[in-house]
């Protein structure tokens, strides 16, 4: 049973107890085959009408269906219960449905500053549309042992693929993506968030995909250190110091909702970060859905459902990537030209790695001259 059905039942447990028929009411549910006579016979066997009631309850919380069949069995017997129960968890419905609907607008508007993004440090104030520049990245699941570069294309993977289901798992909880400093695991995962930011796909991306999540948690491994729940993690990092979504509201909807949580440079926040390491090993929020950003050999692969390896740019997405940096900044076809020349004279001189895209990026930013920003 859904914990809020339960809170229902909880708060009215002395009405329930004083004006509740268990015989008409048991036999009911026997009846309709959702309790057994063995199980009548230990509801009876208690020594009070608080004791029998109790039991029953207990039962119930058993089942997943337990509410709906216990407020059926009061529908035609016990009628001024059954208003008081339908009455009591329509108004948790409605409240529950309010109160997602604003905790997903503040989560957005959070997010909308990732849907740039500023190309080199040393240039904050110029930013660029993170979709019209992102470029697939090399993304390969650890399952497979063949070099992402003698693959083709249609067998890499994409963003769509990393929620998917797979042979040993068909509904991943605990994702890993792995791959070294800076080969773009961190605009990677800013690029998931932003596709979940643009609401519903349409099925589009293929299910599921990132889309199907009603809330998505956008954190950073740090974030959780000196927290002890979920809801304080988000609320201290996430949330406006005013917002009227409270601690007790956000459990309630981590329990009760799908979510996922993307958090970004575990190995950059993991000392002392009992509340991740709880996460990771499924001891809390074990059915929300984490994906989790690492460089190589900080994590143990068991706690994971899927691990992915990111190996960054190729020749061909290094090409693609000028392209739409270069028309991100409106250069003139001879601009580009002569942008194409710098990079292939650069990669031969100084031999930087091929598959880095901060690296890439930063080069792309400095050879292209600084007064296409002003």
């Amino acid at each position: 049973m859904e914990k809020h059905h339960q809170d229902v039942l909880e708060r009215n447990r002395s009405i329930l107890c004083s004006d509740l028929d268990l015989s008409l009411v048991v036999d009911h549910l026997i009846q309709e085959e959702f309790l057994s006579p063995e199980e009548k016979e230990r509801i009876f066997a208690g020594r009070s009408r608080s004791e029998r009631t109790g039991e029953l309850l207990s039962m119930l919380y058993a089942h997943e269906d337990g509410f709906g069949a216990f407020v059926e069995s009061l529908k035609s017997t016990h009628r001024h219960l059954y208003e008081m129960l339908i009455s009591e968890s329509e108004t948790h419905l409605t409240d529950d449905i309010e109160a997602v609907g604003v905790l997903k607008t503040e989560l957005k508007q959070k997010n909308i500053s990732l849907s740039k993004f500023c190309p080199m440090s040393w240039l904050p104030q110029h930013q660029l549309r993170l979709a019209n520049v992102y470029t697939k990245l090399q993304l390969v699941s650890s399952v497979s042992f063949q070099d992402p570069r003698q693959m083709d294309t249609d067998q890499q993977l994409s963003l769509d693929n990393l929620f998917a289901p797979l042979e040993l798992s068909r509904d991943p909880k605990r994702i890993l993506v792995e791959g070294e400093a800076g080969i773009g695991k961190t605009t990677l995962l800013q690029m998931l968030v932003s596709k979940w930011n643009e609401g519903s796909c349409g099925g589009e991306c293929g299910a599921p995909c990132v889309h199907c999540f009603d809330l998505l948690f956008n954190l950073h491994a740090k974030d959780f250190i000196g927290h002890t729940s979920i809801p304080d993690v988000i609320k201290s990092c996430l949330l406006a110091r005013d917002s009227e979504i409270s601690s007790e509201t956000l459990d309630a909807i981590l329990q009760t909702h799908k979510v996922v949580l993307v958090v970004d440079a575990y190995d950059e926040g993991c000392m002392e970060n009992k509340l991740l390491y709880d996460v990771i090993e499924r001891r809390v929020l074990k059915d929300a859905t984490v994906i989790l950003s690492c460089r190589p050999a900080f994590l143990k692969s068991r706690f994971f459902d899927s691990i992915f390896v990111v190996h960054g740019f190729d020749e061909e997405h290094q090409i693609e990537y000028v392209d739409k940096f270069a028309h991100e900044m409106n250069l003139s076809p001879n601009s580009l030209v002569e942008l194409q020349k710098k990079m292939v004279n650069t990669h031969r001189g100084l031999r930087f790695s091929d598959h880095q895209e901060y690296t890439f990026r930063g080069v792309l930013v400095i050879l292209s001259d600084i007064e296409i920003w002003s």
